[in-house]
């Protein structure tokens, strides 16, 4: 399990240090902030031996768009072979032997956030094998669902609503 989100991969929709922010939800005058485990890609779960949260400058390219392009898809072959999954760390890929382009946040979790009024964060792709993709691609199956079915009253400063996870209050724009 992971330790930084309990298990989740999207513990809460509160600012917390060490959490990516995927989106903001806008409504009456208030910003909402959905987020995903850096930490763990929102798997949940920490496989040892990725590398994900740790300063590697050239390990992920912009994404141009929910669908992965020939040239991006070349250019993670590269990161791939040079630094392995990004998830579990292996240097080689079963299967086809190719690695898998990762949206990071993930294109379903952008879209689900969208569906509820959230701005389309930026994304990055990083190399992930098949076996960790697919298990990412179950979480956030589940995830996309709990996303699609938050209403929530529209918290301010005046009325905070507490993270229970992480005893912190919400910060707010």
């Amino acid at each position: 399990m992971c330790p930084f989100c309990g298990g989740t991969g999207i513990p809460c929709n509160g600012v917390h240090e060490k959490r990516t922010t995927v989106g903001l939800l806008r409504g009456g005058g208030t910003v909402y902030v959905i987020l995903y485990c850096p930490e763990c890609n929102g798997l949940g779960y920490r496989p040892k031996g990725g590398w994900v949260g740790k300063n590697k400058p050239d390990s992920s390219i912009p994404a141009s768009g929910p669908k992965t392009t020939e040239k991006e898809l070349e250019r993670i072959q590269e990161i791939g072979d040079k630094y392995g999954c990004h998830t579990c760390g292996t240097k080689q890929p079963q299967g086809n032997g190719r690695w898998v382009a990762d949206h990071v946040p993930p294109t379903a979790i952008c879209e689900a956030a969208e569906e509820v009024g959230a701005i389309h964060p930026r994304q990055q792709l990083r190399p992930q094998c098949p076996e960790c993709s697919a298990k990412q691609s179950a979480q956030v199956k589940k995830h996309k669902k709990e996303i699609q079915q938050w209403t929530r009253p529209p918290y301010t400063r005046e009325n905070p609503k507490r993270c229970n996870r992480h005893r912190q209050r919400r910060i707010y724009s």
